[in-house]
C-alpha cells in the first residue's frame, strides 16, 4: 500500500475544488499538507477534513511565511487555476495574468523548493491543469525534468479533459476519485522512475 506517513505535502489549489481530494487522500495516507490557497474559505473547508495537527493553510500574500515554509517538502503538486477555453478571445493582460498565476509561480515554486532543501531526496513535483491550459506548462514539464533530474526531482504533469469544465456534481465523483488517485501515484516512491511525464485524464 502507498505510503506517505510523515511527508510534507504543499499543495497549490485552483480555488475550484479538485485539490480537496488531493489533499484528503494523501493526509488518509499520512500526508502533511500545506495548502496555499486565494480562496479561504475553501482552504479553511479542506483543513478542516484532515487528520492531524501539522496541515496548514497559508494565503498567496503572505510571502515570507511561504517561503519559510516550503523547506523540506516532499511533494509539491501545483493546480492551475484557469481554464482556457481559446487563447484568440484572451485579451493580452489576461492571458499574461493567467501565464503568471500558474507557469510563473510554478517555476518560482520549484526554484525555493531545491534551493532551501539541503538534502533533497526524490522531491516530486506535479503539474495539474486542463488539456487547454497545456500550451502554458504541462509540456514544459519535460525540460524542467531534465533541468533538475540531477538534483534528484523529478517532474511530471496530469492534464484533465476540457470537457469536465471542472463541474462538482455527483457525476464527477468518478473522475474526481481518478484524478486523486493517479496523482497520488505518480508523486509516491512507487512511481519515482517516472519523470517528464503526461498523463492524461478523459
Amino acid at each position: 500500500m502507498i505510503s506517505f506517513k510523515n511527508k510534507k505535502v504543499l499543495i497549490i489549489g485552483n480555488n475550484l475544488g479538485f485539490e480537496k481530494d488531493i489533499a484528503i487522500k494523501l493526509n488518509n495516507l499520512g500526508a502533511n499538507i500545506l495548502l496555499i490557497n486565494e480562496n479561504e474559505s475553501l482552504a479553511k473547508e479542506i483543513l478542516s477534513l484532515l487528520q492531524g495537527d501539522n496541515n496548514k493553510y497559508l494565503n498567496f500574500t503572505n510571502i515570507k511565511d511561504i517561503e519559510n515554509s516550503v523547506e523540506n517538502t516532499d511533494i509539491y503538486i501545483h493546480f492551475a487555476d484557469e481554464q482556457i477555453d481559446n487563447l484568440y478571445l484572451i485579451d493580452h493582460n489576461k492571458l499574461q495574468n493567467i501565464f503568471n498565476k500558474n507557469v510563473t509561480s510554478y517555476i518560482n515554486f520549484i526554484k525555493a523548493i531545491s534551493s532551501k532543501k539541503q538534502n533533497i531526496n526524490n522531491l516530486s513535483v506535479l503539474y495539474i491543469s486542463s488539456n487547454s491550459n497545456q500550451i502554458s506548462a504541462l509540456n514544459m514539464s519535460k525540460t524542467l525534468s531534465l533541468e533538475l533530474f540531477e538534483q534528484n526531482i523529478r517532474v511530471n504533469s496530469l492534464a484533465i479533459d476540457n470537457k469536465y469544465k471542472y463541474d462538482f456534481n455527483e457525476n464527477s465523483n468518478e473522475l474526481m476519485q481518478r484524478i486523486s488517485s493517479m496523482a497520488s501515484y505518480i508523486v509516491s516512491e512507487y512511481a519515482k522512475f517516472i519523470v517528464g511525464e503526461i498523463y492524461k485524464i478523459n
